[in-house]
């Protein structure tokens, strides 16, 4: 009998239906619309609905990235938006898509470098696309933008292209790059207005769940702890840390050091740890799918890293109060408040320089911990998941 109605019986009805049950439903509302004043207004809701799909080369579950797209669906209206997944199959690392709604992922070989292959990977995204009437492309990866903007020619569809990283410029990505760009952050932002033609162009940071208060920080539990959250990789610079930590338990200082993650580098590191004689100071806690009750443990985070765009842990650090250490990097420098008066923005291999600051966070407890506020309500401004959600909706 009215919108309202119409809206919460539809919404109830297309969380049980495929997409073919919803093409069945709207035939038939489409017939009594000339009687029924509900269904006109459940079809025009329908027609205001946005199908998008999401393509990655894969969702592992260390991936900044692939938390990042979680973090995305997990921020939109189902009212207003339907969102699929493509994994490209790229890649042998472990994937998490326990997130991504039943019938809402599929798989096309579109890294492949077999030209055939390709082609039929091709062919069968178009068609999927067309099944599923999918209006919206979100790709997070530059070569799938560059082929994704190509078969543009084959079917209508708006592509936007998220950039991540920063990158030089190179000629193949400026000229098949799409025309409509989000930058994750203001580094990240300038870089592809510099390597790509790039027309429409927006700044959407990464999210994460901010509480109202920035929460009370326990000093007296924390005091003597630091943690690291990243991928074992070599561009995040675990080696480095290592060393400065081993000059700052030579210095005296009792200091615990936790590094979450996964990857290819742990044994090194762990053999590294133990040569330097600080093993029993550091603790490999490996993977954690939530890592707030890690980041609690801490009075502060510490990232220093070669590449970044816009890190996602120093997000989820600033949310429960803790400030970051970081290398002076595209991504890393955009999350430091301006203001702030501990050292930071370290240059990335000096160890030497990164026992200087860690020395100077863990003197400075209070300190570290008015910090931690700076960070809170600096990057929630621009990171809260409302916002971030928000933001994309409109776009």
């Amino acid at each position: 009998a009215n919108s309202a109605a119409a809206l919460a019986i539809g919404r109830d009805l297309l969380r049980n239906l495929d997409a073919p049950g919803q093409d069945l439903l709207f035939r038939r509302l489409e017939l009594k619309m000339s009687m029924n004043r509900g269904a006109q207004h459940f079809v025009a809701w329908k027609f205001c609905m946005i199908n998008v799909c999401v393509v990655n080369p894969n969702y592992y579950r260390s991936s900044g990235v692939s938390v990042a797209i979680r973090r995305i669906y997990e921020s939109l209206p189902n009212a207003e938006i339907d969102q699929y997944f493509v994994d490209c199959g790229y890649g042998s690392e472990e994937a998490d898509t326990s997130w991504i709604p039943q019938n809402r992922l599929s798989t096309f070989k579109l890294m492949t470098v077999n030209p055939v292959a390709l082609i039929r990977a091709c062919a069968a995204f178009l068609n999927w696309l067309e099944k599923n009437d999918i209006q919206v492309v979100h790709v997070h990866h530059r070569r799938l933008a560059v082929i994704l903007n190509c078969l543009k020619i084959f079917r209508k569809y708006k592509l936007i292209y998220t950039g991540n990283l920063t990158y030089p410029y190179e000629f193949w990505f400026w000229l098949g790059s799409p025309r409509i760009a989000t930058g994750i952050s203001h580094s990240v932002l300038e870089n592809i207005k510099r390597t790509t033609r790039a027309k429409q162009l927006h700044l959407i940071s990464n999210g994460c769940d901010f509480p109202a208060e920035c929460a009370p920080v326990d000093v007296s539990r924390v005091s003597a702890t630091a943690i690291c959250i990243a991928r074992l990789d070599k561009v995040k610079g675990h080696e480095i840390l290592l060393d400065a930590w081993s000059a700052l338990l030579k210095r005296g200082h009792e200091c615990r050091l936790l590094l979450v993650g996964e990857g290819e580098l742990r044994q090194a590191l762990e053999r590294q740890a133990k040569y330097l004689g600080i093993d029993h100071a550091v603790e490999f806690r490996g993977f954690q799918r939530d890592v707030i009750p890690q980041i609690e443990q801490a009075l502060f985070a510490v990232l220093p890293s070669q590449v970044e765009g816009h890190p996602i842990v120093l997000i989820e650090a600033a949310a429960r109060g803790r400030a970051s250490l970081v290398t002076d990097v595209d991504g890393s420098r955009d999350c430091v408040p301006p203001r702030h008066e501990l050292p930071n923005l370290v240059q990335f291999g000096d160890s030497a320089g990164l026992a200087h600051a860690l020395e100077a966070w863990f003197a400075r407890p209070d300190l570290a911990v008015a910090e931690g506020r700076l960070f809170f309500d600096y990057l929630k401004s621009s990171s809260s998941t409302e916002i971030v959600g928000n933001e994309y909706r409109v776009l």
